[in-house]
Order: C-alpha cells, then structure tokens, then sequence
C-alpha cells in the first residue's frame, strides 16, 4: 500500500503543481518522473475580451487656416475580443536509473490585443508579443527522495505594435477622410537557463523550487506609415527600427501534499522581478510630420515585481480519473493608471480553474483544462507619443486545452 501511494503522488506532482499552460516555467527536475519514455502534445486557446469605457485624445494637423498641430478626442466604449493560440509538447527518455533527458517546445508569452474596429484603433490598432521556447533538459536523481534538473531556453521573440493616426485635418471633415496607419514589427533570438529541484521530505509530500534566468535581447523590425495628403497624394514612410527586450528572473516554489490514495492539496509560488522593465526608446519610428515633431519614442512601464499565487486540491476517485480544481491570484506589475495604456490594459486578476485527465491504457492519458479569469475595473490614464487613453477597462479571459499523454 505504501508503495502504490508513492508512485500515485509522485505521478501527479507535475500536473498537480501546475496551472494553465503546463509546458511553460516547469520545474526540469520533474523529468526524474519518467519511468523510460514520456511524450505529450498539447493546444491551448485564450480568448481575451476588453471592454474600455472612456476617451482617447490624438495629435492631428489642421490644415487651416494655417498647418498647426491640434488634439482630437473620441469617446464612447471600445471592445475588443481577441484569441492567443499555445500549441506545446514535451519528450523525455530515461538514459539510466538516475539520468532523463528530454526537450520541451512551448510559448510562455503569446498576447494579443485588437482595438482595430473601434476608436480605441488611435490608442492600440493591434498589439501583439509572442515568445517561442525551445528547452532541452536533464534531470539527474540523487536519491528517490532528491533530484535536481536544468535546461537551455532558446527563445525567438516577435512583438508587434500598430496604431492609427490623422496626418491633416480638413475642418468640418470626416475624420477618417486622412486616416493612416502606423506598422511596427520586430523579431530576434535570445537565450536563458533555468534550473530546479524535487525534493520528498516525507511519505506524500513533493516539494519543488525553480528558478528561470533573466535574458535581454534586441529585436531588429520595420516600421511604416500609410496615409496620404489632402489631395490624395499617398505618404509612405518605411524605417529599419531596433527594439530593447528583455525576460525577467522568475522564482517558482511548488508543493503537493497527499492526504490518501484520493485526495491531495498543492500550492504554488511565483515570483516575477518584472522591475527590470522600466521603459522601452525606439528610434527612426515612421510617423507623419506633422503631427509628430519626432521619430523618437520612449514607452515607460515602471513595472514593479510580483507574485502568483496558486492553490488547490486534487480528486481522484479511480486509477483511470484524476480531477484537479484550483484557483490562482495574479498580481499586476503595472504600479498606477498612468502606466496602463490600451497596449497592455493589464490589471490584478483571479482565475479559477479545473482539469480533468483520464487514463484510457497503461500507457495512453488525455487532460482537459478550462479557467475563467476575474480581472478588477482598473483606471487608465495614460499618455504616450501624443495619444491620451482616459477611462476605465476590464479585462475577461477563458482558457482551454487539451493535451495527450504517452508513458512507457
């Protein structure tokens, strides 16, 4: 009996301990779990939805009586409803009694945000930030009760971030007769490590510390602007840009308690130093001139370190059912409304979440997971290049996945 509730809670530790997205920020010394092979595949969707009620305030050119730079403001509520897809996987294959090594592909970055159909176009047309991860790993085990684990992350960053503009204004005009649109878009290649440990101090007790590096890079992209004069005439102004980027260190500490064969808690930690991120300078931006007077922008995020904080229990009323139910506190890196722009809207959230695996053979399982994000009425009241965004937002998010499991 003892040794069956061994190996029942040393097999769910790795999705006990974990939240959302499971091939992303995992502790490497998980893979001394491996009994001779593991592969898993998985899709993961967030539907991300926006509801921003307030004003946004952009420069523009009058062009009479004379050319002068004047503000325009658009009020009302803007929506956006946008999906992030999270494909992943992971293989891993057990060399000896104490060595596995495996290699990981996840996407612990993918967001988008789109205000192209709304007055909110002036603040954030379309922003979006996606990082690829590829980790091969190892783990090495000690003792049954001590392994340690680390990997590579070779990442490739793309961020993307597009805005409408009104060159020149014709008085008493639509105001969409000069609009244009400003593109920007970069990419580039950076690399991280990481490390971890899996300790069991006691019969049914998995406690796990991760730590992930911090890495900087610079994206190299283009920027243009489309629009045109008052006659017609278009304006195309295209630039080579180079963007700062950075990954902060992230500290995780997991741990899942067995109570029975059935019943089990887990808690998890984590600790992003996202202080790193204080503001961003991109030069040789393409903007109309007017309005702007230069194509040299700072974006200031002042972003302070914060926490997850996760918690929860798992239900398993057979060997072939497993049910986790969880719920996770997320705190918000961005310190007041003036730094939270349309771009990044972002604000302290809960999330409650469930997964549900099911073992169909020895060796073949499939997991479904499905959260629900509570996000707070936050304030914004920022200033960039120009644009006031003046109001308040809320955010909604759903999340589902399904992943398979082979285990040999």
């Amino acid at each position: 009996m003892v040794f069956s509730f061994t190996l029942i809670t040393s097999a769910i530790f790795a999705s006990g301990g974990q939240s959302f997205y499971p091939f992303a920020f995992i502790n490497p010394a998980e893979l001394s779990q491996v009994k001779h092979w593991k592969v898993s595949v998985g899709y993961y969707a967030a539907f991300v939805r926006n509801k921003f009620q307030g004003s946004v305030t952009i420069p523009t050119g009058l062009s009479f009586p004379t050319f002068q730079t004047v503000t325009q403001t658009f009020s009302g509520i803007a929506r956006s409803s946008d999906v992030s897809h999270l494909p992943g996987g992971q293989i891993a294959y057990r060399i000896n009694d104490r060595f596995v090594v495996g290699l990981r592909y996840s996407e612990p970055y993918d967001s988008t945000i789109s205000f192209a159909d709304t007055f909110g176009r002036f603040a954030n047309n379309k922003s979006s930030t996606r990082v690829n991860d590829i980790s091969p790993e190892f783990a090495f085990s000690f003792s049954p009760k001590f392994s340690i684990g680390a990997g590579l992350d070779i990442m490739h960053l793309f961020a993307e971030a597009n805005i409408n503009t009104i060159p020149f204004l014709i008085p008493f005009s639509p105001l969409s007769v000069n609009e244009g649109l400003s593109k920007n878009h970069a990419s580039g290649w950076g690399l991280g490590w990481h490390i971890g440990m899996l300790i069991n101090p006691w019969l049914g007790n998995y406690l796990g510390l991760t730590y992930y590096s911090r890495s900087r890079y610079t994206l190299h992209g283009v920027t243009q602007f489309n629009g045109s004069f008052l006659d017609g005439t278009p304006i195309f102004i295209k630039n080579g840009i180079v963007v700062p980027q950075a990954r902060p260190d992230t500290f995780i500490f997991s741990d899942f308690q067995a109570l029975s064969e059935k019943f089990g808690l887990f808690l998890h930690l984590t600790y992003t130093l996202w202080s790193i991120l204080q503001s961003i300078t991109v030069e040789n931006v393409a903007v109309p001139n007017p309005p702007y007077d230069s194509n040299t922008f700072t974006i200031d995020f002042k972003y302070r370190n914060a926490w997850r904080i996760g918690f929860g229990g798992r239900y398993a009323p057979s060997e072939n059912w497993i049910f986790f139910l969880g719920t996770t506190f997320d705190q918000t890196p961005v310190p007041s409304p003036q730094y939270r722009g349309l771009f990044f809207p972002e604000t302290n959230g809960i999330h409650l979440w469930a997964s549900l695996t099911r073992k169909f053979t020895k060796h073949f399982s499939t997991s479904l997971m499905y959260s629900h994000s509570f996000y707070q009425k936050r304030a914004v009241d920022n200033s960039f290049a120009g644009v006031t965004s003046l109001g308040v937002n809320r955010p909604v998010v759903d999340f589902i996945g399904l992943d398979l499991t082979y285990e040999s």
